[in-house]
């Protein structure tokens, strides 16, 4: 779809140098997609059509960047892709809103370039964190890079252009005219859509040990669509843990009557409560396609009989989940790690009695304190010997 022999030869040589530079990711997104001349785009763009991926280069421009600028400029189209910049688009209040928090994606993508990899370049004059918000970006997602910014917006910021144009992020769907019959292939008839999935979840499983941007949390809105929930969640908990849940136990001093022998002797005083209390963590990490989250929500949104449920999504961190909510989605798409769960379940005013972690089971091996709390729904048994000691585990189907 490049006319131009030049840049042709320039694309497929930046695109050459992304697995030697640890962009594997990348590389793999930059293989479902298409490069297209675009003389109607100042600079370069990402954008959708029929289900594909386009990479859309402005001639001119193009030609101006060394083959390390192209290959900087084609992993950050691509992490737009990975981190859902391009699928998901807040509501905007104002055209200014709207150009901030255009901002606050590239913040986020060039500040991942330039901590992960170094060997790259980008081209001249990338929106940065520190210029944009005062620090890096990096652990922070492009919505809370957005909400900094619009509290405190750099002077002059309004004039600020991004690296790529990102007006081009709905797609050319309901287009017409030259564009339109310049990019349909009539004989691309494959489902690009699922295709770019798989490809995806593949790239993503391995994120962690090949390339750095695992570790990161992007806490974006994932899309779920409606499915059955996996497995009876009841019946699990009944079987698996039900039989081992003790009452609270503190240690207490003793009645009025018996204060002469305080503090000398502390009786033991056992809390019942009518309902129990549940932690629900789904995982939503990349590594999850929609179809399999879709699944998760569906059993965190079913009720459970004489429980309390408190529900979040994660991906290396959590984000709050409502299930009575319909409308709620989950966030995530980045890494994968389970201590963030331990971590929060310790500060909840009391432990949880059940901690359920519905996941695909690809992560490091977390410290938990009390594994005899702990139900694992794991969606493959590939990884079930990482648990051994870590509480119950069950494999379901999704």
């Amino acid at each position: 779809m490049i006319r131009d022999a030049q840049l042709r030869e320039q694309y497929r040589l930046a695109v050459q140098f992304l697995p030697n530079r640890g962009c594997y990711v990348a590389a793999e997104v930059l293989e479902l997609g298409v490069p297209v001349e675009a003389d109607w785009i100042p600079t370069a763009a990402v954008t959708r059509y029929d289900d594909r991926l386009l990479f859309l280069l402005n001639r001119e421009w193009a030609r101006t960047l060394t083959v390390l600028e192209l290959s900087g400029l084609l992993v950050h189209e691509a992490l737009h892709v990975t981190h859902r910049h391009v699928f998901v688009t807040p509501p905007s209040r104002t055209r200014l809103d709207d150009h901030l928090y255009n901002l606050a994606c590239d913040a986020v993508i060039n500040d991942l370039i330039l901590r992960h990899y170094p060997r790259l370049d980008l081209p001249p004059g990338p929106i940065i964190g520190p210029e944009l918000i005062g620090r890096s970006t990096l652990g922070l997602t492009a919505e809370q890079v957005y909400a900094i910014v619009r509290r405190n917006a750099p002077e002059g910021c309004g004039a600020w252009t991004t690296l790529d144009v990102h007006a081009e992020w709905d797609g050319f769907e309901g287009f017409q005219g030259d564009r339109q019959r310049m990019l349909r292939d009539p004989g691309a008839d494959e489902d690009r859509r699922a295709q770019l999935e798989q490809a995806l979840r593949s790239a993503l499983e391995g994120w962690e040990t090949v390339d750095s941007c695992g570790t990161e949390a992007l806490g974006a809105y994932r899309v779920t669509p409606h499915r059955e929930p996996p497995c009876d969640l009841e019946r699990l908990l009944r079987e698996r843990i039900g039989s081992r849940l003790l009452p609270e136990t503190r240690w207490a001093p003793p009645e009025r009557r018996l204060l002469a022998f305080y503090p000398d002797v502390l009786l033991p005083r056992h809390d019942y409560r009518d309902q129990r209390q549940i932690l629900l963590a789904l995982d939503a990490s990349g590594s999850i396609v929609p179809g399999v989250l879709g699944a998760f929500t569906a059993l965190a949104r079913r009720p459970l009989q004489r429980s309390a449920v408190s529900a979040v999504t994660f991906d290396t961190q959590i984000y709050p989940f409502d299930p009575t909510d319909p409308d709620a989605r989950a966030r995530g798409g980045g890494g994968t790690s389970f201590q963030p769960i331990e971590d929060h379940a310790r500060t909840l005013r009391h432990y949880p009695d059940v901690v359920v972690v519905v996941t695909d089971g690809f992560a490091p091996r977390p410290r938990i304190s009390r594994p005899e709390r702990w139900l694992w729904c794991l969606t493959t048994a590939q990884n079930a010997a990482m648990f051994q000691g870590l509480g119950e585990r069950v494999v379901i189907r999704v």
